[in-house]
């Protein structure tokens, strides 16, 4: 059974965001069930999550799929809570810069439509769990 192409947009993610230089530095992963343990938050982690198409027809045998990528940007908060979220909020703000029309080298089909920030941090995350969590959303077309 071939890959689906959410999958392979994600994957491509991933690679390009390998070749990025990130303040601090970062290994992405893409999963298909996002869930991490608190401990393996004690360090910064960036997770690819293919999360919707939408298809819109042109012609009678024609259409455009947007392909929407997610990227969990975490890390728990040790004392300072201000420093440590703003920290995850900056890393997702220039992986969004990073990827801003970028093309992506393994599947160079895909054309980036935009992107966004949401949330650029969630207050429920650092209050019930310490985490810092960010989401960056990422638009794809073929």
């Amino acid at each position: 059974m071939p890959t689906p192409v959410s999958v392979q947009i994600a994957d491509a993610v991933v690679a390009e965001l390998r070749t990025g230089q990130f303040t601090p530095a970062f290994a992405p992963v893409r999963r298909l069930l996002p869930v991490r343990e608190l401990a393996e938050l004690d360090e910064l982690r960036v997770t690819v999550i293919p999360r919707a198409m939408e298809s819109v027809p042109l012609a009678r045998t024609t259409e455009r799929r947007t392909y929407t990528i997610d990227i969990g940007v975490q890390q728990r908060v040790k004392q300072d809570v201000e420093h440590d979220a703003a920290l995850v909020m900056g890393v997702a703000e220039e992986i969004a810069a990073f990827l801003f029309n970028r093309s992506l080298s393994e599947k160079k089909e895909a054309s980036y439509v935009g992107h966004g920030i949401d949330p650029i941090y969630s207050p429920e995350h650092l209050e019930e769990l310490r985490v810092a969590t960010s989401v960056v959303t990422v638009r794809y077309t073929l």
